[in-house]
């Protein structure tokens, strides 16, 4: 998982070509194979969110929603998977990695 330069104002803000985009083509720490989490890989992150320092952040994810257009986002404001439109100034994205 990478932290670092995701969990700064860039995240959370229109990145070019979109969040995914910026995701798969991000190159940090010399790697390459970057992708966004599903819904079963945000949660286990989110269960230690205070080690990995994304306690208080809503989180998205890579898994469709419940309509076309949206995705499913972790809202830690209150404790609940919804799913929503946009991804300007809203919420985190978290990389990850396969190890």
């Amino acid at each position: 998982m990478s932290t670092g330069a995701w969990l700064s104002a860039l995240s959370a803000s229109k990145c070019q070509g979109g969040l995914l985009s910026s995701v798969l083509a991000s190159t940090e720490g010399g790697k390459s194979d970057w992708f966004v989490g599903s819904t079963v890989e945000v949660s286990t992150a989110v269960q230690q969110e205070a080690m990995l320092g994304i306690d208080g952040l809503n989180l998205w994810t890579v898994d469709q929603g419940r309509d076309s257009n949206t995705a499913y986002i972790w809202l830690d404001t209150i404790d609940v998977w919804q799913d929503y439109f946009g991804t300007t100034g809203f919420a985190y994205v978290i990389p990850m990695r396969t190890f």
